[in-house]
């Protein structure tokens, strides 16, 4: 749907015209209709919706629409019974059938068996059907129903997925199991993201056969694997995957086929997040996984400019196949709101919204940058000629983070937290691979030093609990047999970026 604002405007005009025919009314209302609630503005949507002919297929699918997204489930369920019985083939009405939850009290076998001598669409409807059954014996029974009514070999790749599923619950023999597992990849099971992660987690059930079976099918996968809602044809996320390894994950979720956003991968670690606008986009750059990002702004019609800014929010871990929820992380992270202008009036640093003060200091030849909100220091950036070396964060009532350049070179390779002005731990980056390879831990007599050999997200270096594997032990007194970090960190490799 374009619901962009010109489009909105038009639409508007329209309805409001007198020599328009009402059922060109009826048709605009409607489209009008799916656009405010597309924009979750559903005292307008009522407002624009036609009223209620029963006789106009289109007009009750705007209805029915209207009091599903508006959260009117009873008034809802009521009408779409009475919808499907005049418009049994009409298939939005029908897949807004299939996506309610729980299902409407009139959404019985006999009335799926009956709609299924109207359209075979409602192949679908017995599989919506058979999962709201918790009896096995019932659920195989329909199975063989469902396998029955439906053209396809193995049936839909979602039917596929249950029935296996079901054979693995029912400690079915092992032969069995392979059988329907088989059946799920022949339908094309092996291309779902979603169904995939349903499988896995009823991976600790499966015999070992069965488990080697599965695992070898992923992790020699090349190709992209898509996540559907139930019921949704259009995807609304899906990743790149080469030989099992995640390469990209893109996320399209108004569902338009366009590209929201995407987290672009090396080795399977992120590195790279792009958000779509219309007209921009926003470009982080992991340096320091999670903490500081490079942050890229393209807008073609104003400015482009680039700024490093510290990126709390983790980015979900993935083991296997990721099963997190993308909308859910991308609402938690702290929108960056950009100040509009033109290149020319732009600063080396453009800040986040209601960052009133900007203040620079010069300390021994280098730059202190203090950013305050509301009074307060949030943040500090010490620069030289290369650009930024070392970013501190204040957060209230939380441990203080800074991350530092240690070769002067544009990538950050430390990072530290401190409480109440005390230094807790240090996290190196020694292989730059955006995770810490070693950790200092600084309490009051001495400091200890843990090489890891699985890295921790880098959000629990203030926690030691993690630490496998004590290398050294010294006394922090300051003297020559001190912990010589520098030279530990001295490579002659460059950064894969350098910029301000």
């Amino acid at each position: 749907i374009d619901s962009s604002d010109q489009k909105l405007e038009h639409l508007v005009a329209a309805v409001n015209s007198a020599t328009m025919h009402v059922f060109n009314q009826w048709q605009i209302r409607s489209e009008l209709t799916r656009i405010l609630l597309a924009r979750k503005d559903f005292t307008k949507a009522r407002e624009y919706l036609p009223p209620l002919n029963m006789a106009e297929e289109m007009v009750v699918v705007s209805w029915a629409e209207y009091l599903v997204a508006s959260g009117q489930y009873l008034e809802a369920d009521d009408l779409l019974k009475d919808a499907l019985r005049m418009y049994p083939r009409n298939a939005a009405l029908l897949d807004m059938l299939l996506q309610r939850n729980p299902l409407p009290s009139f959404f019985t076998r006999a009335y799926v068996e009956n709609a299924l001598q109207e359209s075979r669409r409602y192949t679908d409807a017995l599989l919506r059907l058979i999962e709201s059954q918790s009896d096995p014996a019932v659920r195989e029974d329909w199975f063989v129903r469902y396998f029955a009514m439906d053209a396809r070999p193995h049936g839909s790749p979602r039917a596929a997925a249950m029935y296996f599923i079901d054979a693995v619950h029912n400690v079915l023999p092992d032969d069995e199991q392979r059988k329907r597992l088989e059946a799920f990849f022949a339908a094309g099971g092996g291309e779902r993201w979603d169904l995939l992660s349903r499988i896995l987690l009823s991976k600790s059930e499966m015999p070992d056969s069965i488990v080697a079976v599965f695992d070898a099918a992923l992790e020699s996968y090349t190709g992209v694997l898509y996540w559907h809602e139930a019921y949704v044809d259009l995807p609304v996320q899906w990743i790149e995957v080469d030989q099992g390894q995640i390469k990209k994950w893109c996320i399209d979720s108004t569902q338009d086929g366009k590209v929201d956003a995407e987290v672009n991968f090396v080795d399977g670690i992120p590195f790279e997040f792009l958000k779509h606008g219309k007209d921009e986009i926003d470009r982080y750059v992991f340096h320091f996984y999670p903490w500081v990002a490079m942050h890229e702004h393209e807008n073609a019609a104003d400015f482009q400019h680039r700024y490093f800014t510290p990126f709390s929010v983790e980015l979900p871990v993935f083991i296997s196949l990721p099963g997190a929820d993308f909308q859910e992380w991308l609402s938690a992270r702290p929108e960056m709101v950009v100040e509009r202008g033109h290149r020319s009036d732009m600063p080396d640093q453009v800040l986040a919204d209601h960052v009133r003060l900007l203040e620079e200091s010069n300390q021994d030849g280098h730059i202190c940058r203090t950013m305050y909100q509301k009074g307060k220091v949030i943040r500090q950036e010490w620069l030289d000629q290369n650009g930024v070396y070392a970013i501190t964060e204040y957060h209230e009532n939380e441990p203080l983070r800074s991350s530092e350049s240690l070769q002067r070179d544009g990538y950050f390779d430390r990072a530290g937290v401190f409480q109440d002005g005390q230094l807790l731990a240090y996290a190196y980056d020694l292989d730059r691979d955006g995770a810490a390879e070693m950790w200092e831990y600084f309490d009051q007599a001495r400091t200890q030093i843990w090489l890891i050999k699985h890295s921790p997200r880098l959000g629990l270096v203030h926690n030691v609990d993690f630490a496998n594997e004590l290398l050294i032990d010294i006394l922090a007194d300051d003297d020559e047999y001190g912990f010589p970090s520098n030279r530990i960190l001295h490579r002659q490799d460059t950064a894969a970026f350098t910029g301000n």
